[in-house]
């Protein structure tokens, strides 16, 4: 049986950047603007304070904190050092400079960013705060968290060879670890993670990923789970937040989005694909959820 969740982050394509390891003397400050990825940074040692949306919050060794839309921010020794701008942080480090070398006490921080579809309306994605905090009291609970972090500073501090790739799929992996403990942290009520740790609702949502151009029944969806079809119906809308039918669609047109983007595949095939009998109707869906026809979606990823 495939992985849902595993479905939806090879559905928006991620990939990850290691900016750096470096270690910032006070005062310092980076201000991140909105580049369009998921940052990420890693207290390794000592303090920072990040600022986003009016409200500064302090750091401690060990911390992860990731804006998984991109959301600009400041992060710094304290709350009134002037910023540098975190692309001229990086441009200076890749010709050789070092900034936030002259000072008192060192912070050292591994920096990057993960990137992926922004405009999948997936609700894995969608449930995403602006900025997820786990702090590092949290993490030593977590085995996998922990131990991805350390292999990360490991690696990104040795003179090794292929470091740069280990330290990139580590990375890959690091998302994974951060947004399954954040949303077991959260204990959220219903949603698409507390869905997939669901064993019955899993299978369903797996069904469903793997068979999105068939037309699955409530009924069948019913006995994949093991369940009555009312009891079923009430289940899934209690744990995953919407209905079975309403996720089924949503996820045939992610998927279609992708094609269109991805493939020069007909619009008559992909509609067909995703289990439509006619383009009209799958242009009138595709439109309906994302506010073009499949045709314009198209046109506007060529020429972007």
């Amino acid at each position: 049986m495939n992985d849902p969740f595993s479905d939806v982050l090879d559905l928006v394509g991620v990939r990850s950047s290691v900016y750096f390891q470096k270690d910032f003397l006070s005062p310092w400050c980076m201000s991140v603007s909105n580049t369009g990825f998921a940052q990420f940074h890693i207290i390794v040692r000592g303090n920072a304070v990040v600022t986003h949306g009016g409200v500064t919050t302090q750091l401690a060794a060990g911390d992860v904190i990731l804006f998984p839309k991109g959301a600009a921010h400041m992060i710094g020794d304290a709350p009134d050092s002037a910023p540098l701008s975190g692309q001229d942080v990086i441009s200076a480090m890749a010709n050789g400079q070092e900034p936030f070398l002259e000072g008192g006490i060192a912070t050292r921080m591994i920096c990057g960013h993960f990137e992926y579809d922004f405009d999948c309306t997936h609700p894995l994605l969608e449930e995403l705060p602006p900025m997820v905090l786990l702090r590092s009291a949290e993490l030593p609970a977590m085995d996998h968290l922990f131990g991805l972090v350390q292999l990360i500073v490991r690696e990104s501090s040795s003179d090794t060879p292929g470091k740069d790739v280990v330290v990139r799929r580590l990375s890959d992996g690091l998302l994974v670890t951060i947004l399954r403990a954040y949303f077991e942290s959260r204990q959220q009520d219903a949603g698409f993670y507390r869905g997939v740790t669901d064993k019955r609702m899993s299978r369903v949502i797996a069904a469903i990923h793997g068979t999105a151009g068939d037309n699955l029944t409530v009924e069948k969806l019913a006995t994949i789970a093991g369940m009555s079809r009312s009891s079923f119906l009430h289940h899934f809308k209690t744990q995953v937040g919407q209905s079975a039918g309403a996720y089924s669609t949503r996820w045939k047109l992610l998927k279609s989005r992708v094609a269109l983007s991805d493939t020069s595949d007909s619009v008559e095939s992909i509609a067909y694909s995703a289990g439509y009998n006619s383009t009209s109707a799958f242009s009138r869906a595709f439109h309906g959820n994302f506010g073009l026809t499949p045709t314009e979606f198209r046109s506007q990823r060529v020429q972007g």
